[in-house]
């Protein structure tokens, strides 16, 4: 009998859910029916354990913490049921060992009252959790090696982007993608690994190759503060002259200093293997006492024709211990040309903060380059040019509205002006100017990244110039960090996000194409079908006062979670019949979590 009303009471609760979710028993999806059945389950063997308790009294612990987690449990995949809620394995588990911990608690004599208050909270805890994690409607397919999947909107290529985890790179936060040798892709992180990377689709991997020794283990042994900032800064491959340029903080125990330096390795011909021993190139002037070290070290690379290179050296808090004189007269806040033959540094250009980038572009050299609180600029440079820094910005002092040192507040008067500055600061850091043809709308513009920035930081700004100036920036949101960029030769964009992270760059349109025919990504603008954006989590027919939905949509209440697009999309006759959607339906799950990504990514940004 009591095994008959369980039946019923699940039966029961079956239609009430059908009934407040507007869809009909035979709709229920796996997730539904295994919180369903599981609870069932759970109740019928918490009845079964009453039927037996006065049996085995002596086993009355035991038998009374069961019947307490059935009960619990099952009251669990109810709630979960009714939540629409989609799980995996380790939320599962969770549930699992939350009913159970309640089950034992509630089981003990002692301190009753405050173990039932714990219980609750966690047990509310789990089921917060687990209904608020976003979780496919089904068990997702594993990536290659790790990627993962991510879609990004932009005004004229929406962006498919693959990132993939680069293991055990410490916490140095910088390095740079040093470029290709024998075709071959390498970076060097933060702490000096080096990581050749593979960025063919659709197994993106990595794979260190080599450790450069810059000196890191004796600055955390001995230096008084050590932090993120002690690091590689950047790093380039010379493939002509077999050579990789390294620039980065060096830490000078015995005088207690930093400075700014410059090396380069010599790299076997027949095979990527650098030298053991470095050659030093450059080390700034004087060498800086500082409290903690800081992030303005610059350092940024750039090949010029023949055989010489421009490297940028950040001011490095000089003007915070050196006087105006003093500081002009030193290496910080400049760029340097070294030539690789006569072995000789000179200056090229001063006045500079924190250059983060260098790039050539239609026979221009661009530069980006932090600015103090505001002002990150974008610089046309020109040799022998002053920019204006420490005197003169478009920002101001931290916590202040002028620069200290000048009295100027955000007018830049003084050296060459940039030809963009951002307020607030974006977090600028590196820039490439993209040739090729897989993003056919962007060739010939800059690319811009930024680092966290004020609330305008992890993006791309697409920089389009027109008679040297600035004419139209596009953010577009990419949700990392982007410490460095390279085009790859396919068209493709490769991203390095300073610290563990490389993500691979391509138009996403391929993934839209079997709904563009019927949808656009346009908020209420209609086609043959509704617009898709934002669809992810919106009501069910919400245009229904600017589109004719069919009856089967009009009838139909609740949201579109992700669970409800997964059906949908593999049967659309069979999950509203009478839908106008004509299309078979996608069988292939993957397919379906593809567009479903997309359909969200794409949605975020706008």
């Amino acid at each position: 009998m009591k095994l008959l009303v369980t039946v019923m009471v699940a039966a029961i609760t079956a239609i009430v859910y059908s009934l407040v979710q507007d869809i009909g028993v035979s709709s229920l999806t796996e997730n539904q029916w295994l919180f369903l059945l599981t609870g069932t389950a759970s109740l019928a063997g918490a009845w079964a354990l009453i039927s037996i308790f006065g049996i085995l009294s002596k086993y009355q612990f035991l038998l009374k913490s069961g019947l307490l987690f059935l009960a619990s449990f099952g009251i669990f995949c109810f709630s979960l049921m009714f939540l629409n809620v989609n799980f995996n394995i380790k939320d599962f588990a969770i549930l699992f060992g939350s009913a159970g911990l309640l089950a034992v608690l509630l089981s003990l004599e002692k301190s009753r009252n405050a173990l039932v208050l714990v219980s609750v909270m966690l047990i509310g805890a789990s089921v917060v959790f687990v209904a608020k994690t976003d979780f496919s409607a089904e068990e997702s397919l594993p990536q290659p090696n790790g990627i993962t999947t991510g879609y990004k909107y932009s005004s004229l290529d929406d962006i498919s982007i693959d990132s993939v985890t680069v293991p055990n790179t410490g916490n140095q936060d910088g390095g740079a993608i040093a470029g290709f040798y024998q075709s071959v892709l390498f970076l060097v992180t933060g702490d000096g690994k080096i990581v050749q990377v593979d960025p063919r689709a659709p197994s993106i991997s990595v794979k260190q190759v080599g450790n450069l020794d810059f000196g890191l283990q004796s600055y955390l042994d001995s230096a008084p503060d050590s932090n993120r900032w002690y690091r590689i800064a950047d790093a380039f491959i010379d493939e002509k002259d077999s050579v990789l340029f390294v620039s980065y903080t060096k830490w000078h125990p015995k005088e207690q200093c930093y400075t700014v330096n410059l090396d380069y390795y010599e790299i076997q011909k027949d095979h990527f293997a650098i030298s053991s021993e470095a050659i030093p190139v450059f080390e700034s002037s004087p060498c800086l006492t500082m409290k903690i070290l800081n992030n303005e070290a610059g350092g940024r690379i750039l090949k010029l024709s023949g055989s010489s290179i421009l490297f940028s050296i950040g001011d490095f808090h000089a003007p915070d211990s050196l006087n105006l004189a003093d500081y002009n007269a030193s290496d910080y806040g400049k760029m340097f040309q070294y030539d690789m033959i006569a072995k000789q540094t000179s200056v090229y250009t001063t006045g500079h903060r924190n250059a983060q980038g260098l790039e050539y572009c239609d026979g221009n050299i661009y530069s980006t380059e932090h600015g103090p609180y505001g002002g990150d600029e974008l610089n046309l440079i020109n040799k022998g040019q002053d920019y204006g820094w420490p005197v003169s910005s478009y920002g101001t002092d931290y916590g202040k509205k002028i620069l200290t040192i000048s009295g100027e507040s955000g007018q830049h008067i003084n050296g060459v002006k940039p030809i963009y500055a951002w307020t607030p600061s974006i977090g600028i850091s590196s820039l490439i100017c993209y040739s090729g043809s897989l993003f056919k709308n962007w060739k010939g513009d800059l690319l811009v990244g930024s680092l966290n920035g004020l609330g305008s930081g992890s993006s791309l700004y697409r920089t389009r110039l027109y008679e040297g100036r600035a004419i139209s920036i596009e953010r577009i949101e990419l949700g990392s960090k982007v410490r460095d960029l390279i085009e790859l030769e396919d068209g493709k964009i490769l991203a390095w996000n300073g610290v563990s992270t490389v993500s691979v760059l391509s138009p996403a349109k391929s993934v839209f194409s079997s709904c563009a025919g019927c949808h656009n990504m346009r908020y209420r603008s209609h086609g043959i079908g509704p617009d898709l954006w934002g669809i992810v989590d919106a009501n069910i027919a919400r245009h229904g006062d600017r589109y004719k939905y069919s009856e089967a949509m009009e009838s139909m209440s609740g949201i579109w979670t992700r669970q409800r697009l997964h059906s949908f999309l593999k049967d659309p006759q069979g999950y509203a019949p009478g839908t106008m959607m004509a299309m078979d339906g996608i069988k292939d799950f993957q397919r379906r979590e593809e567009i479903i990504n997309y359909l969200e990514g794409v949605s975020k940004d706008r």
